[in-house]
């Protein structure tokens, strides 16, 4: 099989088990923009933008479906950040449980990618906790249900190979109905047994002692600590030396003693405390894999209860989501829209906010459209360092250069 063709395999939409897939669906996704309505922009990554959209193909049978888009502007990156996307495609098309986030496709748009994924609407557990609990979570059996569905998720995501390198609450999305779900694989790795990783990723005041002193190398235990960092975050709210600088944190968890959660926070069981403590061992060889954790605190796991409670004492709670996105998001979601539109003026030969109607900007939503637009060929010059197709399967690198073209949008003025 040639490499495009393996490309093209990893990266194409999988079937999902009917007991694992988020989605249960085994039918694959559209390919093209003209099948999504991008909606609004809810966060942001070193990517780009995260949108929520719907699939508005008709034959498709998720027509009205909710999803999340990542758009990638993939002229804005290298080839080598490119592999590191392909890298989290990879981890994403394989990983099919309930509490690891799915994904269903990936295409080409107009020198973008879209990764087509779940849309989940509680958000990051971080993000719910600051809204709900500012202070963290103080109901222990709120706290053991979240838990105990992240470690399973963190188990099968170890059995597969994999290691996260940057599991914190911003990484731990909840859905409306309760079930946690471990997401952002973008700097996560494949590790063999026995062997160790070097290189510096993650997220400083959550990253392991080892993963720090770039030494020895580091495995899945790496991510054990993270965890015991993800308890004290939710149960106060913040992690540790969260208030500190990147350098001074590296300072403080190499020299200080391992941390554990506020001796001031009495209402914690010896259970809890215990579960944190050996997850937080600085050396990694004591910290217990994730079957072992499962086992050895089954005391502590027996007190949670099922996603329904998880939904009423937390998800419920929250206020609708345009209401939790960062205003900053907000704005730079609209300037996409600004761009895309003007850009759909200059292709239609419509002179952009002037005119009778220039005071009124219009509300608009966006049908994606496919045009052949070969006199947009001098703004497309600042190409990828590796071109791309597009088919029926997904993305695959090619060595030939794309057609110059993009896509052009039926405005629809919402004020109509």
């Amino acid at each position: 099989m040639s490499a495009k063709e393996k490309q093209s395999q990893r990266t194409r939409s999988k079937p999902r088990k009917e007991k694992e897939a988020i989605a249960g669906a085994v039918d694959q996704w559209p390919v093209r923009a003209s099948c999504y309505k991008l909606e609004s922009a809810i966060g942001k990554g070193s990517y780009g933008l995260c949108w929520k959209a719907h699939c508005f193909e008709q034959s498709s049978p998720h027509h009205l479906s909710p999803v999340a888009i990542k758009v990638v502007s993939m002229t804005k990156f290298s080839a080598s950040h490119m592999d590191d996307l392909y890298r989290e495609i990879q981890i994403l098309s394989e990983c099919q449980h309930r509490h690891v986030l799915g994904y269903y496709v990936s295409f080409v748009h107009e020198q973008e990618l879209w990764l087509v994924m779940p849309y989940i609407e509680g958000g990051s557990l971080r993000n719910a906790i600051n809204l709900s609990f500012p202070k963290g979570i103080k109901d222990e059996v709120l706290l053991a249900s979240i838990l105990k569905q992240l470690v399973s998720g963190i188990q099968y995501f170890h059995k597969m190979g994999f290691v996260h390198r940057d599991l914190k609450g911003d990484n731990v999305l909840v859905h409306r109905d309760g079930r946690v779900l471990l997401s952002d694989f973008g700097v996560s790795t494949a590790v063999k047994t026995g062997s160790k990783e070097k290189e510096f990723a993650g997220s400083p005041c959550w990253m392991a002692p080892e993963v720090m002193a770039q030494k020895t190398g580091y495995d899945a235990s790496a991510d054990i600590w993270s965890l015991g960092i993800t308890i004290i975050e939710f149960a106060e709210g913040k992690a540790p030396f969260e208030q500190y600088s990147g350098l001074k944190v590296l300072q403080s968890v190499l020299s200080s003693p391992a941390p554990e959660i506020s001796r001031y926070e009495t209402q914690w069981s010896p259970e809890l405390r215990a579960f944190a403590k050996d997850c937080l061992q600085k050396e990694p060889g004591f910290r217990p894999r994730t079957d072992t954790l499962l086992s050895k605190h089954a005391a502590f796991f027996a007190k949670a209860k099922d996603i329904n409670y998880i939904a009423e004492h937390l998800v419920a709670k929250l206020p609708p989501v345009k209401d939790r996105v960062d205003p900053k998001i907000v704005e730079q979601g609209q300037a996409y829209f600004d761009m895309k539109y003007q850009r759909y003026c200059r292709k239609s030969g419509i002179a952009f906010g002037t005119g009778r109607n220039a005071s009124k900007k219009p509300k608009y939503e966006w049908k994606f459209e496919s045009v052949d637009l070969a006199d947009a060929a001098d703004e497309e010059t600042s190409m990828l360092h590796t071109e791309y197709t597009t088919g029926s399967e997904g993305i695959a690198p090619t060595s030939n250069k794309q057609d110059a073209a993009a896509k052009s949008f039926d405005v629809v003025d919402a004020n109509q």
